[in-house]
């Protein structure tokens, strides 16, 4: 087991690379929208930095025109992540592949990159264990799946530490390891544990490198990199007296702008403390977690040597850093690497101490290790149910993999809208975001006319309706509203500015099964309002996602004419 033949290191990588690739990029549409690849992915697809929430204002909410550098980031995170998203979606379509592909890629080459950092620590045993651990290693095939920052970010550190040990031995290679930081950077600010490890490790055991110039010189290099990024955090502060949304939590800067702000209630130190293994628990295989802790404690007892050294001083750090920012699933990505890295590190030094049979037992043990990793992979990933209770085939991650009907909904809005244009463009208050939509308009303008308004159940929990609904609004011009805002401006007497030529106008209604709504304490039940008064039980559904039993959705296409008798309107007081 610890030695590889190079040939043969060659086939074993390739298979390895086979198996991740598959795993990532199989069925890759298979999950429902619903997690935050809603906000990248609007964002995304017209480089546009707009969240559809009041709670947390952006800068096409803020400004008329936007200034020329407000292009260079985005209010809440680094630009990188939504260029290459961007241009994946421009090129495969507004669909779940083109929001996913980058993070698919980026997931294989993070496997790929797991060899090379443990065949630097080590050998090609450790670097071939590490990848084929990772290859089937839910915490790291989940972000694949996932139009997240986390898959590109990561794979961006894992570069950047790479070249860092290549530096060690070959200085002039300092160049390549800044550049390539600041544009791990430029896709999240995380990847700034790769600066205590760095140091700490060189201050131990390196201390040369910090008399090479390139070393110096090279962070000249990062800086260029993450120009974009430095301009736009000035410019803003300069404007509004704050920087981006990161930037502004770190320093304890309020900005009354941004009330809402999902991942920051993070509890205390202590309850960060308390939650860090019990997150870990609820997400990550008990095996790996069981093999991980061994691997730790087994290379505690060697820790002068400077790849066990290493992989505990990227522990640790990964560790504080998630203490500080909140051992959530997303962060704790950044510590298996480590893990994985750790348990190969440990069963290669352990192999020669093993009497005979002992080392077969040792590779058995690894091709178990990942076939239970595929099995949990798969489990949490594909199959239709949630095997919940079972904690041998069920992580909490499986939420996010899951299929409910909106992709199969994104099928039926393809044909009932996608293939058109509609009457007239949407009207929205914001100056950005009309224009975004009269160019969206414009680029449509030889497709037939039809004369359609969105209605889609307000209960539907967020930010799922950005990317299925709203996303066709920003970009395409159809209007776009929830029940409970056509429930409204019928109220106000508003309907007639929501749909100006009412007759021939129909509206499609859109229904959502319980199951896929928001808590029961916030829901309105607005489009089952709607249904019950226009009589639609009686009626033929345009479309009905899932059974008629029990459907996912339910869509009828009704007359706009019908609408405005189900309420009369409240008289203004004036």
């Amino acid at each position: 087991m610890t030695r590889v033949k190079p040939k043969s290191a060659t086939l074993i990588l390739l298979a390895i690379l086979l198996v991740a690739g598959f795993l990532r990029f199989w069925q890759l549409d298979h999950a429902d929208v619903v997690t935050d690849e809603a906000f990248y992915g609007i964002r995304s697809l017209g480089y546009l930095d707009f969240l559809g929430t009041q709670a947390q204002g952006t800068p096409a909410e803020w400004y008329t025109t936007l200034p020329w550098w407000a292009h260079l980031s985005f209010h809440d995170h680094p630009p990188l992540t939504f260029v290459l998203q961007h241009f994946s979606l421009r090129l495969l379509g507004e669909n779940a592949w083109g929001l996913r592909v980058p993070s698919a890629m980026a997931g294989v080459a993070v496997v790929y990159l797991l060899y090379l950092v443990g065949r630097k620590l080590k050998s090609d045993a450790v670097g071939l264990s590490a990848a084929a651990l990772g290859a089937a290693e839910l915490y790291l095939v989940w972000p694949s799946r996932l139009g997240l920052q986390e898959s590109v970010t990561l794979a961006l550190l894992l570069w950047t530490i790479y070249l860092f040990l290549c530096a060690l031995e070959r200085p002039r290679l300092w160049y390549a390891v800044w550049t390539v930081y600041g544009l791990a950077l430029m896709s999240k600010y995380t990847v700034v544990v790769f600066l205590p490890l760095a140091i700490s490790y060189l201050l131990l055991f390196e201390r040369r490198a910090f008399y090479a110039k390139p070393f110096w010189i090279g962070q000249g290099l990062q800086g260029l990199v993450t120009l974009p990024l430095t301009i736009y955090n000035i410019a803003l502060y300069l404007d509004r007296k704050h920087f981006d949304l990161q930037l502004s939590t770190l320093l304890g800067i309020d900005v009354p702008a941004w009330r809402y702000l999902p991942g920051k209630e993070i509890g205390t130190v202590t309850e960060r403390l308390a939650n860090f293994v019990p997150t870990l628990w609820q997400t990550a295989s008990p095996v790996l977690l069981a093999t991980g802790a061994f691997a730790v404690i087994y290379l505690l007892f060697h820790w002068k040597q400077k790849n066990s050294a290493f992989a505990l001083l990227a522990i640790i750090w990964t560790s504080l850093l998630l203490l500080v920012i909140g051992p959530s699933p997303r962060f704790l990505i950044l510590l298996m690497p480590w893990l994985l890295i750790s348990i190969a590190l440990s069963g290669v030094e352990i192999c020669p101490r093993l009497p005979g049979w002992g080392r077969p037992a040792l590779v058995a043990g690894l091709f178990a290790l990942v076939g239970y990793g595929g099995y949990y992979s798969w489990v949490n990933t594909f199959t239709t149910e949630y095997l919940a209770g079972n904690r041998w085939s069920f992580s909490i991650l499986r939420r996010d993999s899951g299929s409910f009907g909106y992709q199969q909904l994104d099928d039926v809005l393809r044909q009932q809208i996608d293939g058109f244009k509609p009457r007239q463009a949407a009207s929205v208050q914001y100056p950005v975001l009309q224009k975004a939509i009269d160019r969206g308009y414009a680029r449509d303008s030889k497709k037939t006319m039809k004369p359609l308004v969105i209605a889609y159940d307000a209960d539907l929990a967020w930010p799922t309706p950005l990317w299925y609904f709203l996303r066709r609004t920003l970009y395409h011009g159809w209007t776009a509203v929830s029940t409970d805002g056509l429930k409204t401006a019928l109220e106000e007497g508003q309907f007639a500015a929501l749909v100006p030529q009412a007759t021939g106008t129909q509206v499609l209604l859109i229904v959502g099964n319980t199951l896929l709504e928001r808590t029961t304490d916030k829901r309105t039940e607005s489009a089952e309002w709607f249904a019950q008064q226009l009589g639609l039980a009686s009626s033929t559904p345009t479309a009905v996602i899932g059974t008629a039993a029990d459907p996912q959705f339910t869509l009828w296409t009704i007359p706009a004419t019908r609408f405005p008798p189900l309420i009369v309107p409240t008289p203004q007081v004036r």
